[in-house]
């Protein structure tokens, strides 16, 4: 899917942008709950494939429109594309630009609490909170609920602490903007065929890192909803394929499930 101004249309796979990357440029692959995939990072860009049976791309696409609804302003916008490495067709993916200034760093809250010596199974939302605003006098109390808002509306499965984070520069903070949500929209054929109920796929969707309950995840730490535009956002998604239809299907119905939780009206 391509976004066209305030439009998100099919694009077919052979009018989709190419993205040229070589393999040095790939980066290291790190494990997460749901997998690996390829990485690159070329000039001002930061590209990904998708896995075999996710279609991320579609899954980051459509989060990124969704996000441009609401009143969230610090957010990573993502494009579809084709990835050529080494001038041979490598697959599909997305790309997003990059959001780090010069000299900057992106560190994980995994790899912050890591490095403090914590034991990270044990951290609870509050204790995210109170370390980071100790520790380096920031507060990602409104970060941590956009997310988990976003989440609780695309059904991300996969938000865990390693794509959590904040900037540094230097000896100075500031706030990371919401990205890789990748692992949402029911996007695993693996984990979701697309001949299964959606409903019942819905229903068995859980939440991380602090709650696997997505509702209880913004309820149980005080986090106010996010504001959507919501009849816009839906009369904007043009789906086509049965893999972009159920994604967006998936966000209608937790739309309404969420209403006053996740989101109100913007």
């Amino acid at each position: 899917m391509e976004r066209i101004e305030k439009k998100l249309v099919h694009v077919a796979e052979n009018e989709l942008p190419i993205v040229y990357v070589g393999s040095k440029d790939k980066l290291s692959i790190q494990g997460t709950s749901k997998g690996c995939q390829s990485k690159w990072k070329i000039k001002d860009l930061f590209v990904k494939a998708n896995t075999k049976g996710y279609f991320e791309d579609i899954a980051e696409v459509l989060t990124s429109h969704l996000i441009s609804f609401t009143n969230i302003q610090n957010y990573v916008q993502y494009y579809a594309c084709r990835i050529f490495e080494d001038d041979k067709f490598y697959g599909l993916g997305c790309y997003s630009r990059n959001f780090l200034n010069d000299n900057e760093q992106d560190i994980s809250l995994y790899r912050l609490f890591l490095n403090m010596g914590l034991e990270l199974d044990e951290i609870t939302c509050e204790d995210a909170i109170n370390i980071v605003k100790n520790e380096l006098n920031l507060d990602i109390s409104n970060y941590l609920r956009d997310c988990f808002c976003i989440d609780a509306i695309v059904g991300n499965s996969d938000r865990h602490l390693s794509n959590l984070s904040i900037i540094k520069n230097k000896d100075t903070y500031r706030l990371s903007p919401v990205y890789d949500n990748g692992v949402s929209c029911l996007c695993s054929l693996y984990d979701y065929p697309l001949e299964d109920d959606i409903n019942i796929l819905i229903n068995s969707l859980h939440a991380k890192p602090f709650n696997t309950n997505y509702k209880e995840q913004i309820l149980n730490n005080g986090f106010k909803p996010i504001k959507l535009k919501s009849k816009m956002f839906l009369e904007s998604v043009y789906p086509e394929t049965e893999i972009e239809i159920r994604a967006f299907e998936t966000i209608r119905i937790l739309l309404k499930e969420m209403e006053g939780i996740a989101w109100i009206e913007f």
